[in-house]
């Protein structure tokens, strides 16, 4: 059973992983169409990892509090690199300005559900502990 405390960052961080998995997918569905993508880069290793991670993430919420806020951590940790690519990244690595900006709109959430994740993990550990 996850914790009540977990329950809002786990959805939060699920959603930020299942859009980054799916910018992904379409990425390289879109290279395979077209010959471009919309972002500098798009692997369906990365959307199975951050599937994997999705998992980890579920079952550390139904385990306790620190695993939980470390997987959160990382997420935060991993979102803001994308983020930090579309501010010093070449724009012409990108399709257009929208998708550039699409991009780190997504990972600043992921940023910020990670890091509520990670405060939220820890608190839940201190309740318990």
């Amino acid at each position: 059973m996850i914790d009540k405390i977990l329950e809002l960052p786990l959805l939060l961080i699920l959603a930020w992983l299942a859009g980054a998995a799916l910018w992904n997918v379409a990425g390289v569905v879109l290279i395979a169409m077209t010959g471009t993508g919309f972002a500098p880069t798009a692997s369906l290793l990365v959307a199975g990892i951050l599937a994997a991670v999705a998992l980890l993430l579920y079952l550390a919420a139904r385990s306790g509090g620190i695993g939980f806020a470390v997987l959160a951590a990382l997420c935060a940790v991993l979102a803001f690199f994308g983020v930090y690519q579309a501010y010093v990244g070449d724009p012409s690595s990108w399709a257009t300005p929208f998708w550039r900006w699409a991009g780190a709109a997504l990972n600043f959430y992921g940023f910020v559900a990670g890091l509520f994740g990670a405060m939220k993990g820890i608190g839940a550990r201190r309740k318990a502990g």
